[in-house]
């Protein structure tokens, strides 16, 4: 059983979210294919301006400034959250700002070389002002990145569905669709545990089970029918050369839906990010 203190413990729960966030004191397999999301991005964010948007904990904003970003802003919507990263990662260069990802201000244009966002624009109404915005902030040579669940079949789309708090339930093609029309060039990738041996991921595994890191996954350019094929962690986007501002769609445009994909509002009276009430898998055995 993990050796957490009453402090520890209550401090992961504040900063779970309920379980919807990943926490950095609780290393796990959860932990690592999460961070390996960012580890995608290492290559890409050295010696570069980082806007990790929905940043959550803050393990992979401090994970890209340690691995050779010039600076990374970390960005969430949960004043908890941001109290946390403003607690628990400190480096030159590394800042946290709460900050809505539908409303991105005080933000200049073409001040990042990289936008980075993993597991939240699902949660965001007017994703598209997201997009708009990602694309402004950008240098013209910039990249964005962007992981999203992997809606594949009906048992994906289902479960999104299930979640009341995804309000973005996208397929790969409809993340694509939409992309395209603020940026060239949109890559999509699968996302694989790739160990090799007779070790299975686990997600609600506890940090002394864990004998994976985030160098034990793989990122493999497909398209969106291979990726239905194979299967997926996540569906993961690279996009390049963000188009000019008069190519661009015109803010309060309605999103185009080429399949059964589709967008609602937040459940009455919730935050824009706020999460479902879910039993955290570190609860198990505190409850």
């Amino acid at each position: 059983m993990p050796n957490f203190t009453e402090k520890q413990v209550k401090e992961i729960n504040e900063a779970s979210n309920d379980g919807e966030r990943v926490v950095s004191l609780y290393q796990n397999d959860c932990y690592y294919a999460h961070l390996s999301i960012y580890r995608f991005a290492v290559d890409m964010a050295k010696g570069k301006a980082v806007f990790d948007a929905g940043c959550g904990t803050g393990y992979g904003s401090h994970y890209l400034k340690k691995n050779g970003a010039k600076s990374v802003l970390g960005v969430d919507f949960g004043a908890d959250a941001v109290s946390f990263c403003r607690r628990h990662f400190k480096a030159w260069g590394l800042k946290f700002r709460r900050m809505d990802l539908a409303h991105v201000t005080g933000l200049e244009e073409n001040s990042f070389d990289l936008v980075f966002t993993s597991n939240a624009l699902e949660h965001v109404p007017d994703v598209e002002n997201f997009f708009r915005s990602a694309n402004s902030v950008l240098k013209s040579d910039g990249t964005m990145v962007v992981a999203v669940p992997p809606l594949i079949n009906d048992k994906t789309r289902q479960a999104d569905l299930d979640n009341k708090f995804h309000l973005n339930n996208w397929s790969p093609e409809q993340w694509m669709h939409t992309m395209e029309k603020y940026f060239k060039d949109v890559t999509l990738y699968c996302h694989k545990f790739t160990r090799g041996d007779e070790i299975k991921l686990d997600f609600i595994n506890f940090p002394d089970q864990c004998k994976i890191t985030e160098h034990d996954f793989e990122f493999i350019e497909v398209t969106p029918a291979k990726m239905r094929e194979t299967g997926t962690l996540t569906a993961m986007f690279v996009a390049r050369n963000p188009r000019n501002q008069d190519e661009i769609p015109s803010t309060g445009s309605p999103t185009e839906f080429i399949d059964e994909s589709s967008s609602r509002p937040p459940p009455e009276g919730s935050a824009p990010t706020e999460a479902p009430e879910a039993l955290p898998w570190w609860k198990r055995f505190f409850s």
